[in-house]
């Protein structure tokens, strides 16, 4: 995910130099409920819920472009927000994905913290969480994925 989002240029865009796909991803938002002025309780998490896009009303999905996506909040861990690049990130550098280390050692520390308070069907909720945002992630790259073969096709 991270080659495929984040790296600069990502292969998502020089994928869509050509091709010019209008990106959407479609997700289902991680609310901060402190800010609704609701009690927040010290974590909560998306986990799949984020890609669970055909189980609510349509009028409760957000479509976002590639930017927004990578913005989304995923959880909230005592007040801290962790968002779809911050869980890449953290995964890809901070967890040992590609490199060890993380540039933002605030948020490596709430994902820390998140990792240590449950494990969701035996996995760290970073990782569970991860499986949704990828199924959100390959949804929203389909277009463009269908686009690339559909040329390949005409040549």
């Amino acid at each position: 995910l991270r080659e495929l989002l984040l790296s600069q240029p990502s292969i998502t865009h020089m994928g869509n130099r050509q091709h010019q796909v209008k990106l959407a991803f479609r997700c289902v938002p991680v609310d901060d409920l402190a800010a609704l002025g609701l009690p927040a309780p010290q974590f909560h998490s998306a986990a799949l819920g984020f890609a669970m896009v055909d189980q609510v009303t349509p009028d409760y999905l957000q479509e976002l472009p590639l930017a927004g996506f990578l913005r989304a909040p995923v959880a909230f861990l005592e007040g801290e927000e962790l968002t779809v690049r911050d869980l890449i990130d953290y995964v890809a550098n901070a967890a040992g994905g590609v490199h060890f280390g993380s540039k933002d050692r605030r948020k490596r520390s709430a994902v820390d913290e998140f990792n240590k308070w449950v494990r969701l069907n035996g996995w760290q909720p970073a990782l569970y969480t991860l499986i949704a945002v990828g199924r959100v992630a390959v949804a929203g790259l389909r277009p463009l994925a269908d686009a690339i073969e559909a040329a390949r096709s005409e040549d």
